[in-house]
């Protein structure tokens, strides 16, 4: 498990050391770095692995989001395996802030990090697979695309594009019983999709369509109550690769590498019960040896996590809440307060929770 991860120099990051539990909730306001926290695992997952390039694709280079572009980028992951501490090290700069040496900028723009033309090596090969719902996943589509049997068995694509593919390939397999849904007919990752995509919408059915055709064209069509996904909601296409990792990686694949899971914006179009109703499936999700960090602007989503504490579904010491926001230099700064066994906090930031307030107080005003 990720126990820290520091980030220094790297977009609204000046120099951040954040502690992660085995849930980790990412809140506050807009652009304060809550993205960051995620971009920052998920490069260090490529980093760790070998892949190149080691930044996202399409997410740029460093002299867009070093803070201070002449100054390097450091991640700095700490995590245990059993009782043994790991420390893994990512650290660049961007090509342009070498002066005059273009054998060391071509070793960057190929991937490597470097330090004062030095290449770093702190390597962790055991580093967790990420399983990354993004924020920008797609919504309502008619058909989705195959995959390779191959590729990295947990990656439901960079925008969810596989998840139709992952239901089909393991829907028969049977999923931990700690994420089960009380009403679901079966043990199956089928019948329980069902059964948490009917806490969203009650009576909702859900199918895989194969046909001889679209398996020629490499794609797989799916199924809401006989409608194709374009006609029904939109809160449905959007929160089922959620539903769908929260269960499926719970179907044993890999001992060696447990994943985490990082969800940005679980609350996207659905109505508050269904907010809330899901992070108390990602809560239990995160007792099966999984890692998961979520990234929400939603109260009721966090109230949701508050209830799982409270109804003792998860222990208080595995939840950690962090608040972000920007100090007068534009630099991220963090809170976090502390939850007690009974989903209270030990203190409320300004700004955290409190909208519904403050907007009952401006109404109630003659």
């Amino acid at each position: 498990m990720i126990t820290s991860i520091r980030i220094k120099n790297f977009k609204s990051m000046s120099d951040l050391d954040i502690p992660l539990s085995k849930l980790t909730v990412l809140s506050g306001m807009n652009s304060s770095g809550k993205s960051s926290i995620i971009q920052s695992i998920r490069i260090l997952e490529r980093f760790n692995h070998k892949k190149k390039p080691v930044l996202l694709p399409g997410s740029g280079d460093l002299r867009h989001m070093a803070r201070i572009p002449s100054r390097p980028v450091l991640f700095t992951c700490k995590r245990m395996s059993g009782t043994e501490a790991i420390e893994s090290t990512y650290m660049a700069l961007a090509s342009e802030a070498i002066s005059g040496d273009t054998s060391t900028a071509a070793s960057f723009v190929g991937g490597y990090p470097i330090v004062d033309d030095v290449m770093l090596n702190s390597e962790d090969e055991a580093y967790p697979n990420c399983v990354y719902i993004g924020a920008d996943r797609l919504g309502p589509r008619n058909f989705l695309p195959t995959k390779n049997a191959s590729e990295h068995i947990y990656d439901l694509g960079e925008n969810c594009e596989y998840v139709y593919e992952f239901i089909k390939r393991f829907g028969d397999s049977t999923i931990a019983p700690v994420v089960r849904h009380p009403q679901a007919r079966g043990e199956t990752l089928n019948f329980n999709i069902i059964g948490w995509l009917q806490e969203i919408s009650p009576g909702t059915n859900f199918q895989i369509i194969e046909s001889e055709s679209n398996r020629r064209h490499g794609i797989l069509a799916a199924d809401f109550d006989g409608h194709t996904p374009t006609h029904v909601g939109f809160g449905l296409s959007c929160v089922l690769p959620i539903i769908v990792a929260a269960l499926g990686i719970t179907i044993p694949y890999s001992a060696t590498r447990f994943p985490i899971l990082l969800i940005e914006n679980p609350e996207a179009h659905l109505h508050p019960q269904g907010q809330t109703k899901i992070a108390e499936l990602i809560a239990l999700a995160s007792k099966n040896n999984m890692q998961i960090v979520i990234e929400t602007h939603s109260d009721h989503f966090i109230d949701g996590i508050r209830l799982s504490v409270k109804e003792r579904q998860i222990n208080r010491e595995d939840v950690a809440i962090h608040y972000f926001s920007k100090n007068e230099d534009q630099a991220a700064t963090v809170e976090s307060p502390i939850l007690n066994e009974n989903g209270k906090l030990s203190f409320w930031p300004e700004g955290f929770g409190d909208q519904t307030m403050l907007n009952r107080a401006r109404l109630a005003r003659k």
